[in-house]
Protein backbone atom coordinates (compact mmCIF):
# COMPACT_ATOMS: atom_id res chain seq x y z
CA UNK A 1 0.00 0.00 0.00
CA UNK A 2 1.28 3.37 -0.97
CA UNK A 3 0.32 7.00 -0.63
CA UNK A 4 -1.32 8.17 -3.87
CA UNK A 5 0.51 10.48 -6.23
CA UNK A 6 0.40 14.17 -5.32
CA UNK A 7 -1.49 14.65 -8.59
CA UNK A 8 -4.23 12.17 -7.61
CA UNK A 9 -7.67 13.62 -6.77
CA UNK A 10 -8.56 13.99 -3.08
CA UNK A 11 -10.93 11.01 -3.16
CA UNK A 12 -8.03 8.62 -3.93
CA UNK A 13 -6.77 7.59 -0.48
CA UNK A 14 -4.53 4.57 -1.07
CA UNK A 15 -2.67 2.99 -3.96
CA UNK A 16 -2.56 -0.81 -3.75
CA UNK A 17 -0.23 -2.99 -5.79
CA UNK A 18 -1.22 -6.63 -6.27
CA UNK A 19 1.70 -8.86 -7.20
CA UNK A 20 2.17 -12.61 -7.72
CA UNK A 21 3.01 -13.11 -4.01
CA UNK A 22 -0.34 -11.58 -3.02
CA UNK A 23 -2.15 -13.75 -5.53
CA UNK A 24 -0.49 -16.85 -4.11
CA UNK A 25 -1.42 -15.74 -0.56
CA UNK A 26 -4.99 -15.08 -1.75
CA UNK A 27 -5.28 -18.56 -3.24
CA UNK A 28 -4.02 -20.13 -0.01
CA UNK A 29 -6.31 -18.06 2.25
CA UNK A 30 -9.55 -17.70 0.34
CA UNK A 31 -12.90 -18.92 1.59
CA UNK A 32 -15.61 -19.35 -1.04
CA UNK A 33 -13.60 -17.30 -3.53
CA UNK A 34 -12.91 -14.29 -1.35
CA UNK A 35 -10.54 -12.92 1.27
CA UNK A 36 -11.69 -10.08 3.52
CA UNK A 37 -9.05 -7.46 4.21
CA UNK A 38 -9.32 -4.49 6.57
CA UNK A 39 -7.29 -1.35 5.84
CA UNK A 40 -6.10 -0.03 9.20
CA UNK A 41 -4.18 3.03 10.32
CA UNK A 42 -1.16 2.61 12.58
CA UNK A 43 -0.37 4.91 15.51
CA UNK A 44 2.10 6.77 13.30
CA UNK A 45 -0.58 7.39 10.64
CA UNK A 46 0.43 4.82 8.03
CA UNK A 47 -2.18 2.55 6.47
CA UNK A 48 -1.69 -1.22 6.39
CA UNK A 49 -3.77 -4.23 5.31
CA UNK A 50 -4.80 -6.98 7.70
CA UNK A 51 -6.78 -10.12 6.93
CA UNK A 52 -10.21 -10.08 8.52
CA UNK A 53 -10.89 -13.63 9.65
CA UNK A 54 -13.72 -12.83 12.07
CA UNK A 55 -16.27 -15.61 12.37
CA UNK A 56 -19.69 -15.26 13.92
CA UNK A 57 -20.63 -17.38 16.94
CA UNK A 58 -22.08 -19.89 14.46
CA UNK A 59 -18.61 -20.39 12.96
CA UNK A 60 -19.42 -18.62 9.71
CA UNK A 61 -17.34 -15.82 8.26
CA UNK A 62 -19.15 -12.53 8.32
Amino acid sequence: MFKPSDKAPDFVKVNIVIDHEFLQWFNENQHEGEVRVDIKESKNGKYYPQRNDFKSSGGQSV
